[in-house]
């Protein structure tokens, strides 16, 4: 019988993971709540359960984490998982102990909504998406306009690169159309001709674990633009890992 996938949630049942399980249950996901790996392995084998991702707090995990994680991941069937921490960001001696047991991706409160989405996308993509891009992405979040044919669109940024962006928008223009994307930066406003890629509206979702939106490619990114993209995005994405 093939085994159900599900997100591990794991730590005290405090009101940070039970709030945390709730929205990643609203992504989609079943999740299972567990204090300690050894009951995620017992889960595991009795509900024929493998995990997909793991969220861990680590500041309450009394344990060899290493070893903790290591069997886990063998004795639930689940080789492939990957572990986020979460809470309150730890020490720089606490982080060093999360890296050697192989926790790279952090997830530190507070957590907006498309900070979590995109941590675990990441997870559960296991890298695979990653090789394929050329690019650092992040969460930067903030808005955008968009426009096209001399009408302007305010969306909302859920992932930038200096190549492009994922715009989140229940209204998406048309794949393969040229759109102008401009927004605010600290070193004042960007403005780029792009490209749309792909679209994810309801009922055809190119990419389901994405918010309904676009994805779009800048064209014609200048040095300078370029540097200043990719110093948002690399600063973003220091905050998402351990």
């Amino acid at each position: 019988m093939q085994r159900e996938r599900a997100i591990a949630v794991l730590g005290d049942h405090g009101a940070l993971l039970g709030d945390l399980a709730e929205r990643v249950r609203d992504l989609g996901h079943r999740t299972v709540r567990v204090k300690t790996p050894e009951e995620a392995i017992d889960f595991a084998y009795e509900r024929n359960v493998e995990y997909a991702a793991a969220f861990i707090e680590p500041m309450g995990l009394a344990y060899d984490l290493t070893e903790a994680l290591y069997a886990l991941r063998v004795q639930a069937h689940s080789p492939d998982m990957d572990f986020i921490a979460t809470g309150e960001e730890p020490d720089a001696e606490h982080c060093a102990l999360l890296r050697k047991a192989g926790v790279t991706r952090a997830l530190w409160t507070p957590i907006a909504d498309n900070v979590l989405r995109f941590q675990l996308n990441a997870a559960l993509s296991n890298n695979h998406q990653d090789f394929l891009r050329c690019d650092t992405r992040a969460p930067v979040g903030g808005q955008a306009t968009v426009t096209v044919g001399g009408r302007r669109k305010l969306v909302s940024i859920y992932s930038l690169s200096a190549g492009g962006a994922f715009l989140e928008t229940p209204r998406p223009s048309m794949s393969g159309a040229h759109v102008e994307v401009a927004f605010l930066t600290p070193e004042g406003e960007l403005s780029f001709d792009a490209n749309v890629l792909y679209t994810n509206v309801p009922g055809n979702l190119s990419q389901p674990m994405l918010p309904l939106g676009m994805a779009v490619r800048f064209e014609d990114v200048g040095r300078t633009a370029w540097d200043t993209l990719r110093t948002i995005v690399n600063s973003h994405a220091r905050t998402l890992a351990v």
